[in-house]
């Protein structure tokens, strides 16, 4: 049986919440010659949210794969 982590889910999560954002912000600082406010607004504010994004996406894939090899077994009791 191979289990494996979907990869291509937590890289869209990563450019979704960070990378994406951060770029468009360093675009509109050059854009309208505002060098750095837009980058370090964007910095504070997707940094945090983009590691949160990402470690819960890595959290679900763990908890997907923790399932499939060693899955929750059922007490004769509870039946």
């Amino acid at each position: 049986m191979t289990v494996r982590i979907n990869v291509r889910r937590l890289l869209v999560s990563t450019m979704l919440s960070l990378i994406a954002p951060v770029i468009c912000a360093v675009v509109l600082d050059l854009y309208f010659n505002w060098l750095p406010m837009l980058t370090i607004g964007a910095a504070v504010l997707f940094i945090p949210l983009s590691t949160f994004v990402v470690i819960r996406a890595a959290l679900s894939e763990m908890d997907q794969l923790i399932e499939k090899i060693a899955p929750h077994e059922v007490d004769a009791g509870d039946i």
